[in-house]
């Protein structure tokens, strides 16, 4: 990692893709700024440590969040 650089994790529910697939487009657009970006289903995250910033991306099903999401 690169001084200064802001490390950026995001986690997303998804349960059809289309949320993966956001979250995967917004992590190129920040890397094209400089961010150095982790995209990881939320499933797989346990630690959030190493991370300057938190970003969960989640479906919205019936009004409510995933579940996976909460």
């Amino acid at each position: 990692m690169v001084a200064g650089t802001t490390r950026i994790l995001i986690g997303y529910a998804s349960r059809f893709g289309s949320t993966r697939d956001i979250a995967i487009r917004f992590a190129d657009t920040v890397r094209t700024h400089g961010g150095d970006v982790d995209v990881r289903s939320v499933d797989e995250i346990s630690d959030f440590g190493p991370y300057d910033a938190v970003v969960l991306d989640s479906g919205v099903y019936d009004g409510a969040m995933n579940l996976g999401a909460r």
